[in-house]
């Protein structure tokens, strides 16, 4: 392709999502000020343990079609975006990277902001803006070269990892209190506690432009050549035609270039939508893989009849079924129509949960939660049809008992009778009792069992 095009800048932004191990809900309602006083209270908490500046999310300020710059305001979900946010720029020990060019030789860039976000579900975001050298900004090899080595998070992790570790530490040790006492993380781990020797789950790269307003779609359309193409079909303008931008975003890349004189708010209040997408398939991935983790435990359990303790059971339904209802909490919290109120970066977002295939995962993971519920409530009834059982056996042996102590409580008495005893009064009233006995069982067994069979 002919280049055409003088870009003002060519960057890259990067984001990998990782585990907390905690999960943050102790507040029980959604309303706006009892989420912001729990928030507050935690950036008060990191900021005295960690001395940095730790705040609250504010709502996201975008650019509308028209090139009208607003914010949401108030229109924001609480829920919808960062708990907490952090400029770890000064925290980090290496600002320098350099990947090799098969052509060209090592290419040195510099990281030059970075940024990390605490979500309530066991997730943090860190992401960094990476400048790169005006020499390569349309070399298409070299871009390409550098946007799969960012895409490849062995590439950096020994830049961020020694503050992430740091930071999740700190998050579960001073930030307990917060976490919901329902899953608590040393019991709760999902299968996959969080990993303090390797916290990042992948990284995602997106290629952006600063360019002037009549060369943004030429622009996007040559860059584009650096992207990896997951899936079929070619690469388009996900934006809405009225809109002067060029967005794309696939597994593990995405493009974003918009006119220069919007620069770095509108091109963050695209790449903020690409990580929050990334923050929800990190929890319906860990949910899926915690379901499965449930399903083989609790079917090898049925299989050798292990720890089959009704209590414990009804205590994991209990969970699962808040697990379930915090994940729909969660998908509509963060719908399009609560992340933006500009029809063009709704559809983006539908198109992001498409080409990511979100919804096979999020319906394999709701059928899962079906599945194991129909399983527990199954094993509950397994071990009620024992414990009847067993309990039948009891009161049989239990009537038997008093049955035959009335009969031999009878024959004392006739013999009583024939010899003149003393002692008749005495064999009357334990006649009398045992009878007692036997028509109480009769009356109380429907009870007892009802009582048993009861369901809490």
């Amino acid at each position: 392709m002919e280049t055409t095009i003088t870009p003002d800048e060519i960057f890259f932004y990067c984001h990998a999502p990782f585990d907390t191990g905690i999960i943050l809900a102790t507040v029980t309602t959604n309303k706006p000020e009892d989420l912001q006083a729990e928030a507050e209270n935690a950036a008060s908490i990191m900021r005295a343990e960690t001395k940095m500046n730790w705040e609250i999310e504010k709502s996201i300020t975008i650019v509308s079609a028209d090139d009208e710059e607003f914010s949401f305001g108030g229109y924001n979900s609480p829920l919808a975006i960062g708990f907490l946010q952090v400029d770890i720029l000064d925290q980090l020990s290496n600002k320098k990277l350099k990947f090799n060019h098969p052509a060209i030789g090592d290419i040195e860039c510099e990281i030059d902001s970075a940024n990390l976000y605490i979500h309530r579900f066991r997730t943090g975001i860190v992401n960094f803006r990476v400048k790169i050298p005006e020499a390569i900004w349309l070399d298409i090899p070299a871009l390409s070269v550098l946007r799969n080595s960012l895409q490849t998070k062995t590439n950096f992790q020994a830049i961020f990892d020694p503050i992430l570790i740091e930071i999740v530490n700190t998050l579960k040790q001073k930030l307990g209190d917060l976490s919901s006492p329902e899953f608590p993380s040393e019991t709760f781990d999902f299968g996959i506690t969080a990993n303090l020797e390797n916290p990042m789950y992948w990284s995602h790269s997106i290629l952006c432009a600063y360019t002037p307003s009549d060369q943004v779609k030429k622009t996007g359309e040559f860059l584009s050549q650096a992207l990896r193409k997951q899936n079929p079909g070619h690469i388009e303008n996900f934006a809405p035609p009225r809109a002067n931008v060029f967005c794309f975003t696939d597994a593990g890349n995405s493009l974003v270039c918009v006119p220069s004189r919007h620069s770095e708010i509108e091109v963050k209040s695209w790449t903020r939508l690409i990580e929050i997408e990334n923050y929800i398939y990190k929890v319906i991935w860990d949910l899926d893989h915690m379901l499965y983790m449930e399903l083989t435990n609790i079917s090898a359990s049925v299989r050798k009849n292990n720890n089959l303790n009704q209590d414990l059971i009804r205590n994991r339904i209990h969970q699962l079924k808040r697990l379930s209802i915090l994940l729909e909490i969660l998908i509509d919290d963060f719908a399009p129509r609560h992340l933006t109120v500009d029809f063009g970066r709704m559809h983006y977002l539908d198109l992001i949960f498409e080409r990511w295939r979100m919804k096979n995962l999020l319906d394999d993971v709701r059928k899962k939660f079906e599945v194991l519920e129909e399983l527990n409530q199954y094993i509950i009834s397994r071990i009620q049809e024992s414990s009847q059982q067993n309990l039948n056996r009891v009161l049989v042996l239990i009537t038997v008992l008093t049955i035959v102590s009335v009969m031999t409580d009878s024959l004392a008495l006739i013999e009583q009778i024939r010899s003149g005893s003393s002692d008749i009064i005495n064999t009357v009233l334990l006649m009398l009792a045992s009878l007692a006995i036997v028509l109480g069982l009769i009356f109380l067994v429907p009870y007892i069992r009802r009582r048993f069979n009861k369901i809490d």
